[in-house]
């Protein structure tokens, strides 16, 4: 709800070339109403894997995605 996130999301994308959203809801869900911008960001979304690790990927779309290490890397994210 922050009114300064489009501003810092501008700013760091145009600085560093990359900026991405890290959703923190109680819902479960990436989806932001009211707040369109968000959606010209990548978004970051934690999956644990079956061995309980925990893992960070990078979406563009819910089938496109890249791990977030690769992505910090300059790795785009790719239709899986």
């Amino acid at each position: 709800m922050s009114k300064w996130m489009p501003w810092e999301c501008g700013y760091f994308d145009g600085k560093k070339g990359r900026s991405a959203i890290l959703p923190v809801t109680t819902s479960g869900t990436n989806m932001f109403e009211g707040q369109e911008y968000l959606g010209l960001y990548p978004y970051i979304v934690e999956d644990v894997s079956q061995d309980g690790k925990k893992h960070l990927w990078v979406h563009r779309a819910p089938k496109i995605y890249v791990e977030f290490s690769a992505w910090l890397t300059g790795k785009e994210p790719t239709p899986h």
